[in-house]
C-alpha cells in the first residue's frame, strides 16, 4: 500500500549470527524551515544523550544503534546479534517516537545546556580554516532543494528555540511519512518482515502520498 519499501539480503556467505538494519521515515516535516532544522539538532542531541545508559549496556552485549535527523527524514540504524536485535530496536524506536518525554529535556535549565552546546558548535564555524568553509558551502549545494540553511541562519534559529517549541516539533516529527528499510544479515524473509512490522507498530505513523515525498 505504499507504506514501506523494504530491501532484503540474507547472508549466505559469512554465517555470522548478526544482522544490520536501517529504517528511514521520509518526511518533509524535518527541515522545512531553519527553525525546524535547529530543533532537529536539539532533538538528536537530547535523544542520544538520554538513551546512552541503555545503549551502553546494549553495546556490551554486542548491539548498537544510531539515530540521525536528516533533511529528508529520520534514520534509525541497528546492528548486532540478530536473536535480540528486534527487541532492542523496538525499545529504541518506541522511546524515540512514542515516549518522547523520556528523551527530551525535563526542564528549562537542561534545555539551555543542550542549546548552549549547539550554539557553541555553530559559533566555532567562525574560526575554522578556509578549506573547511569551502567544504561546508560545497556540502550545502548537495542538500535537497529548499532544505539547506547557512550557518548564520541556523545560529539565528537556535537563538529563538524554546523547550515548548521542541516538544511540539517532536510530536509532529514522527506523525506521518513514507517508510524505507534495508535488512541484511542472518535473517530470512519472514523474520525481516516481522522486524519491519515491529518497528512500524512502535512508530505508528500515517502514510503520505507520493506528492508529499521530500525532494531529493
Amino acid at each position: 500500500e505504499g507504506r514501506w519499501t523494504v530491501h532484503f539480503k540474507q547472508d549466505d556467505r559469512f554465517g555470522q549470527p548478526k544482522a544490520f538494519v536501517i529504517f528511514q521515515l521520509l518526511t518533509s516535516e524535518v527541515y522545512s524551515t531553519a527553525e525546524r532544522a535547529a530543533f532537529s539538532q536539539l532533538y538528536q542531541t537530547c535523544a542520544v544523550d538520554h538513551l546512552e545508559e541503555y545503549a551502553y549496556d546494549a553495546r556490551l552485549a554486542g548491539m548498537s544503534y544510531n539515530v540521525q535527523v536528516l533533511p529528508r527524514g529520520i534514520r534509525l540504524t541497528f546492528g548486532g546479534y540478530n536473536d535480540k536485535l528486534q527487541d532492542f530496536a523496538a525499545y529504541v524506536a518506541g522511546k524515540l517516537a512514542g515516549d518522547i518525554e523520556s528523551v527530551l529535556p525535563q526542564d528549562e535549565d537542561e534545555f539551555e545546556r543542550y542549546r548552549d552546546n549547539i550554539k557553541r558548535a555553530l559559533s566555532a564555524f567562525d574560526v575554522k580554516q578556509p578549506y573547511a568553509h569551502a567544504n561546508y558551502y560545497a556540502g550545502l549545494t548537495q542538500q535537497p532543494l529548499g532544505f539547506s540553511y547557512t550557518n548564520a541562519e541556523q545560529r539565528a534559529a537556535i537563538d529563538k528555540a524554546t523547550l515548548p517549541g521542541l516538544v511540539s516539533y517532536v510530536q509532529t516529527l514522527w506523525s506521518k511519512g513514507k517508510g524505507e528499510c534495508l535488512v541484511q544479515g542472518n535473517m530470512n524473509e519472514k523474520e525481516a518482515q516481522d522486524f519491519v512490522k515491529t518497528i512500524d507498530a512502535a512508530i505508528g505513523f500515517n502514510t503520505i502520498t507520493k506528492e508529499e515525498y521530500p525532494p531529493r
